[in-house]
């Protein structure tokens, strides 16, 4: 019984070794930042391009969901994971008709068990 034991702590050790979420709340943070000072409300969405370019993302059309209407994403994968799930930064900028920012903001997007 005891070497099942032994075995059952590594395994948890190891997984509870392998979760980085401090790593995930770093780059929530960051790309927070960037969107409050950067990504404003009535830019173009070109300038957005620009902003999320120099930081070494693409910004892309088109995300779909209840709160994005015309709405543009760019993709940090692979950032962190806790226990079975492995999380991604996306940040939205949703766009008016005229192609100018209405408003932008970052989530945290989980895959997993």
């Amino acid at each position: 019984m005891g070497r099942y034991l032994k075995l059952a702590a590594t395994c948890l050790a190891l997984i509870v070794a392998s979760c980085t979420s401090s790593r995930v709340d770093e780059r929530m943070t960051y790309w927070s930042k960037v969107v409050a000072n950067q990504v404003r409300a009535g830019s173009t969405i070109e300038g957005a391009k620009s902003v999320i370019a120099a930081q070494g993302l693409t910004l892309t059309c088109c995300v779909s969901g209840p709160d994005n209407k015309q709405s543009y994403f760019a993709l940090e994968k692979h950032v962190g994971r806790f226990l079975f799930t492995e999380y991604d930064i996306a940040v939205i900028v949703n766009v008016s008709n005229d192609n100018h920012v209405t408003d932008a903001r970052v989530e945290r997007w989980g895959l997993g068990l």
